[in-house]
């Protein structure tokens, strides 16, 4: 959601639901509440629940009354006087309740384009009760390569943080897999045994030369194993190059819609304008049509781990509703969320209490303390305190390490000293033992 350098300054509240959240953002003069929602469509009936999701609104307002408050997001009603739905008469009035401000000269741009092209609104707004918290409100036009039926409505605080108490992130975003079946084993075993004399040197204490190691490790890896990158720094459409194609057309017609007048209607670039645009959507929905249906043909021909927990990242991803509906207790089935809570809270707080359990086993506490206290009586009077090891344990205790798992905070995998082989062992056998 934000760079986590700004972590020390940002924090999310507990307060919301899935379609309401908010966050408390520390600037220089001013902490803010910033809330973003997602009211309900309308449809029949719809302003109940349009209307709980604003006291829901008025509640973090006001159990955060000492905060700058912004409220943001596709809030489904207008404030134009154009248009009178319910929606539109709850949101005007929310709007005169709470002081909420519309600020800016945009007042009668729309934010919203239907795709049949006979309908806009303004629905997506950024309102403060502050005017001094906004520097300005931008919303955007329409673009080539914008599909969606709404436009990014930006919004430029007056206050910043403190850019010196900001920590720099050295992630560039970008992440990559290492390729080991892949690897140049003569190339890779080589350029580590010459970075290994390279960077020999006396008198080091056991912290330098891991670190000496992981260095020469690395570099090797650097050398003679290529990776892949597998997360570029922010968000990249992958589609096939027919996609593409259509994208660039849907792109190159908005353009020719926008110098002529961008008019409406039967107007010829706004029809062709519609027309590439439902193309370029189309074949996008059909190539991810296509790919789920090879994802699961795959998972029902070839299973494996991996496309298991895909289907699980996929099933989380796809999560519409992050509240949970019905809880089981006492053979009661509770559905409301503060009784939810209370029952979530009695079950921790009953786990986290101690309590003596009948079936405990005493006598095998008793022997574990007697182990325990006979190893330290050993060890202490122990006195040879080297212990020997032959580079024929070293090697097998390489060999036993697992291979495909996740690498540690330095970056180093199994296989780098799994492809070292040998290389390696007299430099950890003469200087660690």
């Amino acid at each position: 959601m934000w760079p986590s350098s700004l972590n020390k300054f940002i924090h999310k509240l507990p307060d919301g639901n899935s379609r309401v959240m908010a966050i408390k953002i520390e600037l220089e003069n001013h902490t803010v509440c910033l809330i973003n929602a997602y009211m309900p469509t309308l449809g029949q009936n719809s302003q109940i629940g349009y209307s709980e999701h604003l006291d829901i609104v008025s509640h973090i307002t006001e159990k955060y009354s000492d905060l700058t408050h912004i409220l943001c997001g596709d809030l489904n009603g207008t404030l134009k006087t154009s248009r009178k739905n319910p929606h539109d008469k709850l949101l005007r009035a929310f709007k005169t309740q709470g002081k909420w401000i519309n600020k800016g000269n945009h007042l009668d741009s729309d934010t919203f384009f239907h795709h049949n092209g006979l309908s806009s609104s303004q629905i997506d707004y950024i309102l403060t009760q502050d005017l001094d918290i906004v520097d300005k409100i931008l919303i955007e036009n329409t673009c080539g390569n914008n599909l969606s039926t709404h436009v990014p409505v930006f919004g430029v605080l007056a206050a910043k943080i403190q850019s010196n108490n900001i920590k720099k992130s050295s992630n560039s975003g970008e992440k990559f897999k290492i390729e080991w079946d892949r690897a140049d084993l003569n190339k890779y075993q080589e350029k580590l045994k010459e970075t290994l004399q390279e960077n020999q040197s006396p008198n080091l204490t056991s912290t330098e030369l891991v670190g000496n190691l992981i260095y020469c490790l690395k570099k090797a890896e650097k050398f003679a194993i290529p990776s892949r990158i597998i997360k570029l720094n922010g968000p990249k459409l992958k589609v096939s190059a027919e996609t593409k194609i259509l994208l660039n057309i849907s792109k190159q017609k908005h353009r020719i819609w926008d110098i002529g007048g961008r008019k409406r209607g039967l107007d010829d670039s706004f029809t062709q304008l519609k027309e590439a645009k439902y193309n370029a959507r189309k074949m996008i929905r059909k190539e991810r049509a296509m790919e789920r249906k090879i994802f699961y043909s795959q998972l029902e021909q070839k299973p494996s781990s991996k496309t298991f927990f895909q289907l699980i990242k996929r099933n989380l991803g796809n999560n519409k509703n992050s509240v949970t509906q019905v809880i089981r207790h006492e053979e009661k089935d509770i559905t409301c969320p503060d009784e939810q809570r209370e029952v979530l809270a009695k079950y921790y707080k009953n786990l986290a209490t101690p309590k003596d359990d009948t079936n405990f086993n005493e006598e095998y506490l008793h022997m574990c303390q007697l182990r325990c206290n006979i190893i330290k009586e050993l060890s202490e009077n122990y006195i040879e305190t080297k212990i020997n090891f032959t580079e024929e344990e070293i090697i097998q205790s390489i060999k036993n390490l697992n291979s495909g798992k996740a690498g540690d905070e330095y970056g180093l995998f199994a296989e780098h000293l799994k492809l070292a082989d040998k290389v390696i062992i007299p430099y950890i056998y003469t200087k660690f033992f």
